[in-house]
């Protein structure tokens, strides 16, 4: 079938991209914003434009916590459009795991069942090299994108293997992504008026806390920019309204240190209830 799949490995995706964008360091991915909609367009350009076929669809590859599962990043993605959302696991040092079998086993069953006759690859991992060459056995075409510099982020092997190599520079990448510096003091921002601060229902004591937990809702909230606040709001519609563990771990350890002490369950309630209100209410 001429149709072009596209297989992401994300991971190289963001440490690559970060390091070109941030001026050679390498960012914490909690620190990268995606403009998911540019990227998957960007993607979809250059699989047209690299091989003139119809698109089959975007396989997204990342790691996900074994506790806290999928990101909201990687909700909204699941959400878009022709992509494919495939997710391997991160060790307790923080590394993904099992993706690069993924992305083999992937190119190798499109091969093999036709469902493509060409396929664009992003990654730099010399691992999926027999992927690459297990699919050309069966005919397909494998077009590999490096970030650059190239030579120092992808595999010279993997390279050699590719039927044609493109590279991406800081202008393909800067409109894709963006990087929030480390540290970087937001002051809280009031509350809109249309959300009503809310009262937790014991009010001997753990009302008092209120101005506090506000602060730190606020202050959360603040530097998030609005893909990633639906991003969120996806994640809660498609997770019975829970706050990503990312995110509730951040709420409750700041509103602790906030407050002095361990929060009581009507102002962990309050906290979460407070941030949900916020996140969706209009500015």
């Amino acid at each position: 079938m001429d149709r072009v799949a596209v297989l992401v490995d994300a991971g190289y995706f963001f440490a690559a991209g970060s390091a070109l964008v941030g001026g050679g360091e390498k960012s914490k991915r909690s620190l990268i914003t995606l403009d998911v909609p540019a990227v998957l367009a960007a993607l979809k350009q250059l699989a047209s434009k690299t091989t003139g076929r119809d698109l089959l669809r975007i396989y997204w590859y990342d790691g996900a916590s074994a506790r806290s599962g999928p990101s909201a990043e990687h909700i909204r993605i699941a959400h878009c459009d022709d992509v494919k959302l495939r997710l391997g696991f991160l060790n307790a040092a923080g590394q993904q795991k099992g993706v690069d079998s993924l992305i083999v086993t992937d190119l190798v069953e499109l091969a093999r069942n036709s469902a493509i006759s060409d396929a664009v690859l992003v990654s730099g991992d010399e691992d999926v090299r027999i992927g690459v060459v297990l699919a050309q056995s069966f005919g397909v075409r494998v077009h590999l994108v490096a970030i650059h510099p190239g030579r120092g982020t992808q595999s010279p092997q993997l390279k050699q293997e590719a039927d044609t190599w493109t590279e991406w520079g800081a202008s393909d990448l800067k409109p894709l992504m963006s990087i929030r510096p480390e540290g970087n003091a937001v002051a809280a921002t009031a509350a809109p008026a249309t959300v009503p601060r809310l009262v937790p229902a014991k009010t001997n004591g753990p009302a008092k806390q209120i101005p506090e937990i506000d602060t730190v809702v606020a202050e959360l909230l603040a530097p998030l920019k609005d893909q990633e606040k639906q991003g969120l709001i996806q994640y809660l519609q498609a997770n019975h309204n829970n706050i990503p563990l990312e995110f509730d771990g951040k709420l409750l350890a700041r509103s602790r240190t906030a407050i002095g002490r361990d929060l009581v369950p009507t102002e962990k309630s309050y906290a979460r209830t407070r941030f949900r209100m916020l996140l969706q209410a209009k500015p």
